[in-house]
């Protein structure tokens, strides 16, 4: 229920506030706008008004707004189309769509942040497992469990405390007094150490349990919230990042934990159920998941309105380049074409987003409008309305309007490479998220036995 929800929110906000961009500016510049629609054919509703017929789709993956003359086949010179209308009117109209997604994000961004929506975890001031792991700290001097007890004179009550202190030039050379289970240390970190050591270091994630979702492996054993696993087939554990891997190696197999709670010891038995995953080459991996969420404690941020106005305009740059970064690496290969999604995909991400709160579903949807934006104004896919403005702007230089057969080759091309891109992103969510490929040797499989 979930990803439905989350999905038709997130492309019924996304695809409405984008062609609503362009028929508000069509209409403004008296372009005669035959059809809004949102969803694609069959239509299941629709009413005619003031000479525009409004209505829904049946498929909720897009929309479009279907101008008088904006069909090269269908140009008859009548003042009210689309192409009778002047370069700079066509342009702007063309730019409403992504400028609407991109006001769209700016404000879901806004309110995320004015309204607490970052969310700050609140960690002991221990040092954890970092991704390298241990290794990396023993060229400062620290261990993993090391506690600190005081840095750069202050008395740290959490882990962001530790992070900004290393982060700050003005605390440089940083001295650390920690302490673990070699006793107590003074460390002294100069410049380029401490900077490093922000960069790497991880804070210790309790494994204690905040949530146990239904109908899950853990809820089956009786795992409660306010657990915390010590040890997990008799080996202990200190770190959340332990216990992920355990479970993570081990799909399908038993687990016995050793578990902690309010009433005393408990030892638990449980079958991490198999999950597929990708990995980052796109390849799919089966991992184990029991259903449980970290009870990391956080603390809700909000941002004076004023600040949140620059702060988004921030996020929303990080947004685009994470993208460019993604398209980048598809395009240079080191990240695989597994990974475009399609519809099934955006679902997924809906959904979780959904699963974890109003405030990261509403980031997740400016997200979203943001990419969708971006993604327009590229001129690489012709079909786009950055691919109709380059068409404008080639026709501004020649200072003569484009043909109608050659608008139709443009037209024709864009939709070819528009049509290769979604023809990819459905194999990967039918072979890859829904494993369609499997299904159906399963199927076969069976067929041949009755047979």
């Amino acid at each position: 229920m979930y990803y439905v929800i989350g999905t038709l929110i997130v492309l019924g906000v996304a695809v409405l506030v984008h062609e609503l961009g362009h028929f508000i500016l069509a209409r403004r510049n008296g372009v005669r706008v035959e059809e809004f629609c949102i969803g694609f054919p069959p239509r299941i509703w629709s009413t005619t008004r003031g000479g525009t017929r409004y209505s829904l789709g049946v498929i909720p993956v897009g929309g479009f707004v279907k101008m008088a003359g904006d069909d090269p086949e269908s140009l008859s010179g009548q003042p009210d189309e689309f192409f009778s209308k002047s370069i700079w009117i066509r342009v702007k109209i063309a730019l409403a769509g992504p400028t609407a997604n991109f006001v769209c994000a700016y404000l879901c961004v806004v309110i995320y942040l004015w309204t607490g929506g970052i969310q700050t975890p609140i960690y002991e001031p221990i040092f954890g497992t970092p991704a390298d792991g241990p290794v990396v700290y023993e060229k400062y001097g620290i261990d993993v469990g090391d506690r600190v007890i005081e840095i750069a004179g202050r008395k740290p009550g959490r882990y962001d405390e530790i992070f900004k202190i290393l982060e700050e030039e003005k605390t440089w050379p940083v001295t650390l007094v920690c302490e673990g289970d070699k006793g107590r240390k003074t460390l002294r970190l100069e410049s380029g150490a401490a900077a490093e050591l922000a960069k790497i270091a991880y804070p210790r994630v309790d494994p204690a349990i905040a949530r146990v979702f239904p109908s899950s492996p853990a809820s089956r054993a009786d795992l409660m919230a306010g657990d915390r696993i010590a040890a997990v087939n008799g080996k202990p554990i200190s770190e959340w990042s332990e216990l992920h891997s355990a479970i993570s190696r081990a799909p399908g197999e038993t687990l016995i934990l050793g578990v902690v709670r309010e009433s005393g010891p408990v030892t638990l038995t449980l079958i991490p159920e198999a999950h597929q995953v990708q990995n980052a080459q796109g390849e799919v991996e089966t991992v184990g998941r029991i259903g449980i969420q970290s009870g990391v404690k956080t603390e809700s941020q909000r941002v004076a309105f004023m600040e949140s106005l620059k702060i988004a305009c921030m996020m929303l740059y990080e947004f685009v380049l994470k993208f460019l970064t993604v398209l980048w690496q598809l395009v240079s290969g080191s990240l695989s074409v597994k990974m475009l999604a399609g519809p099934v995909g955006i679902a997924q991400f809906a959904g979780d987003s959904l699963k974890q709160g109003g405030y990261p579903f509403l980031e997740f949807l400016g997200m979203i409008n943001a990419n969708l934006g971006f993604v327009n104004l590229i001129p690489l896919f012709l079909i786009t309305d950055g691919g109709l403005i380059f068409l404008f702007l080639i026709e501004a230089i020649r200072r003569r309007k484009m043909s109608v057969k050659s608008l139709e080759r443009w037209n024709i091309l864009g939709w070819a490479m528009v049509l290769t891109l979604l023809v990819m992103a459905t194999y990967n969510d039918l072979m890859i998220r829904l494993r369609l490929g499997e299904k159906l040797a399963r199927g076969f499989d069976t067929l041949k036995d009755i047979f």
